[in-house]
């Protein structure tokens, strides 16, 4: 009777192990939710902020950045005028963020062309994550005179089904990105679909007044 109660004891705490051990384990390859590959294209809706737009983000060439290429992410308005770019590179080891652009939106003064801001250091995440890991890093950002130190906090908050415009996608990583510039905190939520990308990003309000931005896939293509 006591080696069937043994038994059946190491058996239980046997089945509890794994089940504890597959939990901790389980990593999301952010590789396998970020595609990269030249002639990807993504058309998105924009609400909230200054009204409702809808924006292509497309990867068309890559960009030398310190001797490495990294794809360049650009968005687009409805007109074609650029708007932002991002310069992210994910591998299975990491995912380094490069540096961002802004300017070429009209009336801006930029005519179209976009101000290349560089991070240094260039900032680099694991290219996996568990859910509820959170990693912080800090970079400098800005240009000439206009320099700071900025701390940038990349959290895998949870695994969630999304609806928009395309569809339905499950199990989407729900990424928060946050940045502390001086006083003022932001947090950008991002959820990427295995193998499509960002489907949905919400942006808090810019200005006091203004409304969150909410982006949302409408439809997109990649290369085989």
């Amino acid at each position: 009777m006591n080696r069937m109660r043994l038994h059946t004891a190491l058996l239980a705490v046997g089945i509890l192990v794994l089940f504890a051990c597959v939990a901790v384990a389980q990593e999301y390859s952010l590789q396998e939710y970020m595609p990269q590959k030249i002639g990807s294209k993504w058309t998105v809706k924009s609400t909230g902020g200054r009204g409702e737009n809808t924006l292509t983000i497309s990867i068309d060439k890559t960009v030398d950045m310190g001797g490495t290429q990294v794809p360049l992410a650009l968005t687009k308005s409805e007109d074609g005028t650029p708007r932002s770019g991002t310069l992210e590179l994910v591998s299975a080891d990491k995912y380094a963020i490069y540096g961002t652009m802004f300017g070429g939106r009209r009336g801006g003064g930029g005519g179209g062309e976009l101000m290349t801001i560089p991070y240094n250091p260039t900032v680099e995440f694991p290219g996996a994550l568990t859910i509820g890991q959170t990693v912080e890093k800090t970079t400098t950002m800005g240009s000439g005179d206009r320099q700071g130190t900025v701390p940038i906090k990349l959290q895998l908050a949870a695994l969630e089904a999304v609806t928009v415009p395309k569809g339905t996608f499950e199990e989407c990583l729900k990424v928060l990105y946050s940045t502390q510039f001086g006083e003022r905190s932001m947090t950008r939520t991002i959820w990427y679909a295995k193998g499509v990308g960002a489907v949905k990003t919400e942006r808090p309000a810019f200005r006091e007044g203004d409304t969150p931005t909410v982006t949302e896939l409408v439809d997109y293509t990649l290369p085989e």
